[in-house]
């Protein structure tokens, strides 16, 4: 009599090396965040204290909530009042009659000639 070959065998012989990688590989994937540290955008540079954080205006960290179109448009226009590198265009208006913004970010001098720049 033939022996009849189980071909479910062949796939539980070839998972056992997964099966002893898999755990060690999802444990170093874990403790990955533990060595992570903040670090800041421009290493190096100085922010300026006058322009407020979106935290400061929105009350949350930027990805924590949804920020509302109307919360995004007053962030703009504090970026405006808070430095010279901003300059915010309204160019119209959405179909739900929300303010749409062009919002131009350069060298204060830049801002300053902007209108020969359109």
């Amino acid at each position: 009599m033939k022996k009849i070959r189980n071909p479910q065998s062949a796939i539980i012989n070839q998972g056992d090396s997964m099966g002893r990688w898999l755990p060690r590989s999802v444990l170093c994937l874990f403790a990955l965040p533990v060595f992570a540290q903040e670090q800041p955008w421009f290493p190096g540079s100085a922010y300026d204290a006058r322009v407020p954080a979106p935290k400061s205006v929105l009350g949350y960290e930027i990805g924590e909530y949804y920020t509302e179109h109307l919360q995004m448009t007053e962030y703009m226009r504090r970026l405006e009042a808070a430095t010279g590198r901003v300059k915010v265009f309204r160019v119209g208006e959405s179909n739900e009659r929300r303010e749409l913004l062009l919002v131009a970010v350069s060298d204060p001098a830049n801002i300053q000639k902007i209108e020969q720049y359109r």
